[in-house]
């Protein structure tokens, strides 16, 4: 299965809020648990439970990108690339 790439993503989830197009609990859902459930992976994906591995996203007011969490690693911090990897095109 081939995946988009993370800076579209970031880019269509901006987009659906700044065109007031979802509230911002359920566009999230669209990149995260609904995704997730689709792979079969609710409770172990997309959400952030005991039970799950998530990959966390601490947006700023404004919907960009402060930091990015995963596996326990830092990745992104104060909207700066700290460690290369998966993240490395956010755009």
């Amino acid at each position: 299965m081939k995946m988009a790439e993370i800076s579209s993503l970031i880019g269509e989830f901006q987009r659906l809020l700044a065109d007031r197009c979802l509230p911002p609990s359920e566009a999230l859902k669209l990149f995260t648990s609904n995704p997730a459930d689709r792979l079969g992976q609710k409770g172990k994906k997309g959400a952030l439970t005991p039970s799950a591995s998530a990959d966390i996203i601490v947006f700023e007011e404004n919907w960009n990108i402060d930091s990015v969490i995963s596996k326990g690693d830092i990745y992104v911090q104060n909207g700066k690339l700290i460690k290369g990897g998966y993240f490395d095109n956010l755009g």
